[in-house]
């Protein structure tokens, strides 16, 4: 059986052993309990009631005896008789024994009836005997209430001792059989681990021997550790046995690794002389790459400063053709404010021609106003001023439109002449943007072209500059390689060297293997 199970199998039987009187010893108490609570429902709440109704019926017949001077006899009994009824009531409900309630319920009627004649005058000794009977019956009563408590006390009493004598067993028999199974099983566990402990001792301070096996035939995990550590063991023998042979053969091969070194380290040196000639030749041919690379780089430099003057180039011719085509806009929208104006100026002379009509007109009245005012003689004077000053107005209206007259004239000549000169303008900046369009165009070749040319001198350039960068690398690599190669023939000076340190250490595993004893 597993060491698990065994030890569950013991903490199961403890905890049975644990329940087994845990359960027994619960259920005296719970006995106990049942009797204290019978004590405290039942028994002293009967005793009180004993002892009340003692007490009572003992004041009433004293009362029915000798009553007192001032006594209501009427209210005093009719209060008797109340109380007598709640008593004989509280008797059924409380007291379950029927004998001594029957009894005790027939001399309380026997009371209850002598009170009715008690009233009329008569019956109070037979009351009062009737009294001392139940006060009798009612001692008897309490003495075997007492003697019956006393009983179930005495039963409560034993119960509680047999319930702390089983907790005591219920603690102790666990214990002791716990003890005895934890002597058992440890004897059963720390006796394989010893002797597996003093293996692995006599193997890591003794004599190494790794022929001894332990014992792996308990069926259990100590069983099974022995089992793993034996095929341990095995295999530890098996590799020291494996160690010593592979032993032999590295102090063999070191021996013609030594010898094979030395042939090495001569070949090494040769190769780094002609490493060293080559190295020389790839620098020299590195050298004249990067010279070209160079100078295709400033090629590139000055076609590509070619283009971008290009470029600024016809970005200003376009800006002049855009300037040149807002200026012919300009001069056009000019012709047409000034064929408007020589509109204008005719459409003033007409207005002008009738201004003069009115003028004429106006003299004219003026005339006729001052042959009138002649006519009149005295009484017209007035008048006759007036019409000269008319008439003199009219004068210098015709002079002013006559001068307007000529003025306008003349504009509308000027403004002919602008007209012509202005047409003659728009046709030679149509001119100008026609060349500029050419020349942008021209322009546009020129850039295109350079862009191909700059193009090509950078692919040169790149093909050069990764030769640069090839010859270069051929040259770190030349230079690696006759590194290397000086780096292996101090290797393989070392590898001859740590060949014959190895032979040395060959020879110490082989004493180390030699301790231990497999076979």
């Amino acid at each position: 059986m597993k060491i698990k199970y065994k030890i569950f199998g013991i903490a199961l039987i403890l905890t049975l052993c644990f329940g087994l009187g845990g359960g027994l010893v619960i259920h005296k108490l719970s006995r106990a309990t049942s009797q204290i609570q019978y004590f405290s429902d039942v028994c002293w709440p009967a005793a009180d009631l004993i002892m009340e109704t003692n007490i009572e019926m003992q004041g009433i017949a004293r009362t029915i005896i000798k009553p007192p001077a001032d006594l209501d006899k009427q209210a005093f009994i009719s209060e008797a008789k109340q109380t007598i009824t709640e008593f004989s009531q509280e008797w059924s409900a409380s007291i379950h024994k029927p004998d001594l309630i029957t009894n005790v319920q027939q001399l309380m009627q026997s009371m209850l009836a002598d009170l009715d004649q008690v009233v009329e005058g008569d019956r109070a000794e037979a009351f009062y005997a009737n009294a001392c009977k139940l006060v009798d019956v009612l001692e008897n009563v309490e003495e075997s209430f007492e003697a019956g408590v006393d009983i179930e006390a005495d039963k409560t009493s034993s119960i509680i001792t047999e319930a702390e004598n089983l907790a005591i067993l219920a603690i102790l028999i666990p214990i002791v059989i716990g003890l005895v199974m934890a002597f058992f099983m440890s004897r059963q566990i720390v006796r394989p681990i010893n002797h597996t402990i003093a293996m692995l001792k006599n193997i890591a301070q003794g004599d190494g021997d790794l022929t001894q096996r332990v014992n792996e035939k308990n069926k259990d995990e100590l069983g099974e550790l022995g089992h793993w550590f034996n095929t341990f063991v095995a295999h530890i023998q098996q590799l020291i046995q494996q160690v010593a042979k592979t032993t032999n053969l590295v102090s063999q091969s070191a021996n013609e690794i030594a010898n094979t070194s030395d042939s090495v380290a001569s070949g090494m040196s040769a190769q780094a002389m002609k490493s060293t000639e080559i190295s020389s030749a790839v620098e020299e041919m590195s050298a004249s790459i990067q010279q070209v690379a160079q100078q295709t780089s400033q090629a590139s430099t000055d076609a590509s400063e070619a283009g971008t003057y290009a470029r600024e180039g016809g970005e200003v011719v376009r800006q002049t053709i855009e300037g040149m085509k807002s200026i012919s806009q300009v001069v056009s929208d000019s012709a047409s404010a000034i064929n408007e104006l020589g509109k204008r100026s005719e459409q003033i002379g007409q207005i002008i021609n009738v201004i003069n009509d009115i003028a004429d007109q106006t003299n004219l009245l003026a005339l006729n106003a001052a042959i009138e005012a002649a006519r009149a003689g005295e009484h017209g004077r007035g008048f006759a001023v007036v019409a000269d000053e008319v008439r003199k107005l009219a004068e210098r209206t015709t002079t002013a439109t006559e001068e307007v007259a000529q003025s306008i004239a003349a504009i509308q000549s000027e403004t002919g002449l602008a007209v012509k000169r202005i047409s003659d303008g728009t046709h030679v900046v149509d001119e100008g943007v026609e060349l500029a369009t050419q020349a942008d165009q021209a322009l546009a070749s020129i850039m295109d072209s350079s862009s191909k040319v700059a193009a090509m001198i950078q692919n040169i350039a790149a093909a050069a500059d990764q030769q640069s960068s090839a010859s270069e690398l051929i040259s770190q690599n030349i230079n690696n390689i006759n590194t290397v190669t000086s780096e292996s023939a101090q290797s393989v000076s070392q590898t001859a060297r740590s060949t014959s340190e190895l032979c040395e250490i060959s020879r110490q595993l082989e004493t180390l293997v030699g301790r231990f004893k497999i076979a």
